[in-house]
This record gives structure tokens, C-alpha cells and sequence, in this order.
């Protein structure tokens, strides 16, 4: 077995350990204020379904309570303008697929929860390939790739509905866009990565500083000796600077 599929196979092997958990937990645990047992009450008609405790309240906890909300009222609080509408439009638009009308909170949560564990599960394979490209060096990549998989949050961010699975998917598939091998040519790089990025910031809001990593690649990527004759201009200046305040430091002390 090669490394791909091993990553892809310890991947798949620990979201279902995780999906487990998660189930086992609500079993375990009382109800709390951001419980899917909770927002069951504020969803009207298929909300209490016989379905939704069993099925979809495990994966309904802490910032996914507000996005199912979200999804099914709107944006009717001020603090829900916190949480960017990527995922909130996902569980809305997951929850029409079903053969019956209206829309059904239970699927809504099952099939969100089936994309981030989709997602989930295809972030190492894809660290594997980016790590392998900046390094050149296929165990470290491979390393790389499996801690991935054992991230602290992969037991209940990585495995909810929530915005982090996506955010890291798209964001991975940006940086392969930027930095795909250079036997690769491909003349979409900086677009492709560019609607990746977009994406990634329509689930988190800090994904606008990924517009650095565009900047850094239109400017400098193509061009490594300007790159260069930046840095050893900027070091000039910063000389310049330490050099014209020890001068003004020793004048101050000299000459009063």
C-alpha cells in the first residue's frame, strides 16, 4: 500500500472512531444551553421529528446550534453576524434534499455532516501533497499528513457542521493551486487559487488574509531575484535606521 492510500486509509479509520464518539457522548451527557436537545425546541414541524434525537442532535453542539438556527430562521440576532454564511447556506440548501416538501432539519444536519466529514477526510491527503511539494521529501510529508489527522479538534469540529473541515479543504486547494509542481504548467494558478481562497473565506471570516498569499505569489513567486534585491534593500534600510539612531542616541547623551 502507498502512502496515499495509507493517509487516506488512517483518515477514513479515525473519522469513523470520531463519528462514534460523538455518538456516545450524547448519549452519555445531559443537556446542555448549546445541545442539539436544545435548538430541537426553537425548529418548528419536522424539528421534532422521532429522527432528530437520535440521528442528528449528536452532531448538533456549541457554534452549530447557531447555524442550524440560522439556517432555519435567519439571521434574527445581532450575534449571529459573527459566523460567515458558508456554512449557514449549506445547511439551509441541505435541508431540500429529501423526497417530501419543506425544509427538514434532520437531513439538513445528516448531509452537512457527511460533507465535513468528506472534507475532513481528504484534508491529510491533500496536506500530503502540498507538504511534498514544499519539502521535496516524501516521509516528511507523510508525517505531516498523519499528525493532520489526529488534529485536537478533528473529534468535534472536524465532525459537526461547522466551518473549519471546508475552510481547511478549500484553503489546501488554494495553496496546490499556488505551488503545484513546476513540471506542471498551469496557467490558472493565481484565478483557481483565488476562487479557493474565496470560498474558504465565505465559511471563515479570516480567510481574507489569505489574499496575502496572492500578493506574495503575484509579486515574487516568478520572480525569485527581485525577491532578493527586496530583502537586501530592506536590510540596507534597517542598517540605515539602527545606524541614524545610535547617532542620535550618542548626540543626545554627549551634547545635551
Amino acid at each position: 500500500m502507498n502512502d496515499t492510500l495509507r493517509i487516506l486509509a488512517v483518515s477514513a479509520a479515525w473519522r469513523v472512531v470520531c463519528l462514534a464518539l460523538l455518538f456516545v457522548s450524547a448519549q452519555l451527557q445531559q443537556p446542555f444551553d448549546t445541545s442539539g436537545d436544545i435548538v430541537q425546541h426553537t425548529l418548528a414541524g419536522n424539528g421534532n421529528s422521532a429522527a432528530w434525537a437520535p440521528w442528528a442532535s449528536p452532531f448538533v453542539r456549541w457554534d452549530t446550534v447557531y447555524f442550524v438556527a440560522a439556517a432555519a430562521h435567519g439571521y434574527t440576532h445581532e450575534q449571529m453576524l459573527a459566523f460567515q454564511p458558508g456554512i449557514v447556506g449549506m445547511i439551509r440548501l441541505a435541508g431540500y434534499l429529501h423526497p417530501g416538501s419543506g425544509w427538514n432539519p434532520t437531513v439538513a444536519v445528516l448531509v452537512a455532516t457527511a460533507l465535513a466529514n468528506l472534507a475532513a477526510w481528504l484534508g491529510p491527503f491533500l496536506l500530503f501533497y502540498l507538504v511534498r511539494i514544499w519539502s521535496g521529501n516524501d516521509r516528511v510529508a507523510f508525517r505531516a499528513a498523519l499528525l493532520s489527522v489526529l488534529a485536537p479538534a478533528s473529534t468535534t469540529a472536524l465532525s459537526a457542521p461547522t466551518p473549519e473541515p471546508f475552510y481547511s479543504l478549500f484553503c489546501l486547494l488554494g495553496y496546490l493551486a499556488l505551488h503545484s509542481s513546476p513540471a506542471t504548467r498551469f496557467r490558472w494558478k493565481r484565478p483557481t487559487a483565488a476562487l479557493c481562497f474565496a470560498a474558504a473565506t465565505a465559511f471563515r471570516a479570516n480567510g481574507l488574509l489569505l489574499a496575502g498569499y496572492l500578493a506574495w505569489h503575484a509579486a515574487w513567486e516568478s520572480k525569485p531575484a527581485s525577491l532578493t534585491q527586496f530583502l537586501l534593500r530592506l536590510y540596507g534600510r534597517m542598517l540605515d535606521y539602527v545606524q541614524v539612531e545610535l547617532s542620535r542616541h550618542g548626540v543626545h547623551h554627549i551634547c545635551p
